[in-house]
């Protein structure tokens, strides 16, 4: 899963954008899922990551295309409490898919995704993943 929270910084809305692929995530993938995400909010980024090695090859490909629009950093080495899309997993597979018995990997993937797919539809548990990780908006 590749996943962002965004921040509308006047009116703070929050916004989950999610994509699920099927092998091994890479610095490319993170690229395409993040390039778009500037067009729609019309204001420069701040892109917070993990150091997964697919984040930072995704940042410089984002610095290269878009300067100083983009700007990219980097949480501490391990820190999952700060990560705040960390915070819209948790709940999958011990709340929703708790005792979820899938037939095949289709259906594995699929009961995911819905339970995912539901969140961007609840800004008030998006708000709550900032004030686990005590961030303020």
């Amino acid at each position: 899963m590749t996943g962002a929270l965004t921040v509308s910084p006047v009116r703070q809305r929050v916004g989950l954008y999610l994509s699920m692929a099927s092998s091994t995530i890479t610095g490319d993938e993170v690229f395409a899922f993040v390039q778009p995400l500037p067009g729609p909010l019309r204001r420069p980024l701040l892109l917070i990551g993990d150091r997964f090695s697919g984040q930072k090859k995704a940042a410089r490909l984002l610095r290269a295309l878009s300067g100083t629009r983009i700007h990219v950093e980097c949480l501490p080495a391990y820190a999952p409490e700060l990560n705040v899309v960390e915070q819209g997993w948790g709940p999958t597979p011990y709340g929703a898919l708790a005792n979820f018995l899938p037939q095949a990997i289709n259906d594995l993937a699929q009961a995911v995704a819905g339970s995912l797919l539901a969140k961007p539809q609840r800004p008030d548990l998006l708000h709550a993943f900032f004030r686990h990780a005590k961030l303020p908006l």
